[in-house]
Order: C-alpha cells, then structure tokens, then sequence
C-alpha cells in the first residue's frame, strides 16, 4: 500500500527533473537474505519512503543513491493483508500528524535531498498496490 504527499526539491544536484512527490510504502517481506547489504533481514512488515519524480503517468526514482530510507516495523511470520492495513493508516496518521518513526524518518529523507513537503491543504493521495 503506497500513497503520495507533494514535495519539492532536487534527488541530487545532477538530476535532471526535481522530486514532484514523497511516496509512502508499507509492505510484507518474506525476509532473507539482501543481495545488496549481504544481511540476513527479519520476515515482516516494512515501511519505505522515497522521493520520487512523477510526470506523464510515470514515475521516476533514484536506486541505490541513498535518498530513500527502507525500515522494519514489526515481525510477521506471515501476511495478514488486515495488520498491514492497519499499518498504513498508522503512517499515515503519524506522517499527518507530524509525531512517530515514520515522521522521523521523513525528516531524514528530506534533509538528504534538500526538499520539503507541501502538506497544506492538500489530502495525501492514496493508490492501492
């Protein structure tokens, strides 16, 4: 489950387009092994927030660059599509709220690319997947 708070600011210095949005994941991992960090990484609920470009129904983001932040929030032996429901609303409550890990964890993202997010009046913009 992902939504979308508009943003502004650059991923990196060379980028071409600036970030148009932070998006906002939460999702069920199997666990295992990490062929990037070689780490052995605990079967469970994750949360992800990542600047992204969106322009032309695409969706633009930079791998493996630092400007995203991955963490784990709880264990989970298996999916329960319910808990992890409940997760995202606790984000976004958290995020709207401006309180809890993921606002913490927004802040660092922000503060590694430079941008901020326009939260005014605008509602975050949900997208199931």
């Amino acid at each position: 489950m992902k939504f979308y708070l508009p943003a502004s600011g650059r991923e990196r210095e060379h980028a071409s387009d600036p970030i148009t949005d932070i998006r906002f994941e939460v999702y069920y991992s199997k666990g295992g092994m990490n062929p990037w960090s070689y780490e052995n990484e605990p079967r469970g609920i994750w949360g992800c927030i990542s600047p992204v470009t969106r322009k032309d129904h695409f969706e633009c983001c930079l791998i493996g660059g630092g400007a995203s932040l991955r963490y784990f929030i709880e264990a989970a032996p298996r999916l329960n599509r319910k808990r992890v429901a409940e997760v995202f609303a606790t984000m976004r409550a958290n995020i709207e709220a401006h309180t809890g890990k993921d606002w913490d964890v927004l802040q660092k993202v922000l503060a590694r690319t430079g941008g901020r997010v326009t939260m005014g009046s605008q509602q975050p913009q949900a997208v199931q997947g």
